[in-house]
């Protein structure tokens, strides 16, 4: 709770300082905070996904055609939505 108390006041100090009357300039500098670093992570997710794919099917466990199907690379990427309700 205190991070988004925070963060609130960090971007709303930010937008009323820096950014006062410049709408344009704060959404280009949030995109660009947070989809490079968002993109590059899911990327190399994949990567990684691929090459332990690899692994588990030379050593004879799995099917790599299951293993890197779209339905569970997706179930994996969505994993917390899915499992929101488990945190309670």
């Amino acid at each position: 709770m205190v991070f988004f108390i925070l963060s609130g006041f960090v971007i709303t100090e930010a937008v009323s300082y820096f950014y006062e009357n410049r709408p344009l300039a704060f959404i280009k500098n949030r995109f660009l905070r947070i989809y490079p670093p968002y993109y590059t992570s899911l990327i190399l997710s994949l990567i990684v996904h691929f090459y332990l794919s690899v692994i588990v099917t030379e050593n004879g466990i799995a099917n790599r055609a299951e293993i890197f199907s779209f339905k569970n690379v997706y179930s994996n990427l969505l994993r917390f939505i899915f499992s929101y309700r488990d945190w309670e």
